[in-house]
């Protein structure tokens, strides 16, 4: 039995690339068409070039109904519940801030997505030492960085704002949930 930790956003939901973005497509919705990204950044104020006022504002109006709605991938949702049957433990660790757990375990009931545990914190690396994660999934590099020096595998999903990432920086990069499969499968559950 091993414990699998995984990240939600960007890894278990399937927030759509460039124009087709749920984030974006509510930057758009929330501020018109004046607003425009101007660079793939994680950081919102960096991507649109706004002041973190108005983006505080953004999310405040828009980040639970985003978290409510966002669709998963259903490969993920197929891929941790056979993992559940196999005896697994299923950790999630987001950065999402703790007022928005309620919203979170709805999404993930509602999404048939199967955990033992759900952390909220942006401090990744200390939660996956302590749960002594065998792997750790993330789209955001820092936290695959601080992972992989904590000396657990660490995988980056691809996404528009890590493409810029150095093999140095994770243990090995997928680009969707069949190479996560693959991964996990030829590594510890062969």
């Amino acid at each position: 039995m091993y414990k699998f930790g995984f990240d939600i956003d960007g890894v278990l939901t399937d927030e759509g690339n460039n124009e087709n973005n749920i984030w974006h497509k509510s930057f758009i919705n929330h501020f018109g068409e004046k607003v425009k990204k101007v660079s793939n950044s994680y950081d919102f104020r960096e991507a649109y070039n706004l002041p973190d006022s108005v983006i505080e504002e953004f999310l405040i109006k828009n980040k639970d109904k985003i978290f409510s709605s966002v669709p998963p991938y259903q490969e993920a949702i197929d891929f941790l519940n056979n993992l559940k049957k196999q005896g697994h433990k299923i950790i999630l660790i987001t950065a999402r801030h703790e007022e928005f757990r309620e919203t979170t375990e709805k999404w993930l009931d509602k999404n048939n997505i199967p955990y033992d545990k759900l952390y909220h914190d942006d401090d990744k690396a200390p939660l996956a030492l302590n749960e002594n994660l065998k792997i750790f999934i993330d789209d955001h590099l820092d936290n695959v960085r601080e992972i992989k020096s904590a000396g657990i595998t660490a995988l980056l999903f691809t996404r528009e704002h890590n493409l810029n990432a150095t093999e140095d920086e994770y243990t090995a990069r997928v680009d969707n949930w069949q190479d996560i499969k693959e991964y996990i499968y030829n590594y510890y559950l062969r």
